[in-house]
């Protein structure tokens, strides 16, 4: 007999298993069943699923960094605002700043 969603979302075991997920690197796994029972305002879910986040973040933006660092000619060919992801687009409010300067 499988569990039901209930019990997933309160489920010691799950809570367990998720903690497993991220010593085994198993990050994916882990972030979909504290996903799962931090919906249900399982605190310790929510807080260890922020972790996984917050680090996932700081990983992408470490990377990022080493790719821009070694390759300049991506910042002059793509700009610094396309690199932070804060793509130019013409008609936007920088407009506004640009020309009232």
């Amino acid at each position: 007999m499988s569990p039901t969603v209930a019990q997933i979302e309160s489920s010691d075991a799950t809570f367990n298993e998720a903690v497993q997920a991220v010593k085994d690197r198993n990050f994916r796994h882990a972030v979909k069943l504290f996903s799962i029972q931090a919906q249900d305002n399982q605190h310790d879910a929510q807080y260890n699923l922020a972790l996984l986040l917050e680090t996932a973040e700081a990983h992408v933006d470490e990377k990022l960094r080493e790719v821009i660092g070694s390759n300049p000619v991506l910042v002059e060919e793509l700009g610094a605002r396309a690199l932070q992801g804060k793509a130019y687009l013409p008609g936007s409010e920088d407009d506004i700043d640009v020309e009232s300067e």
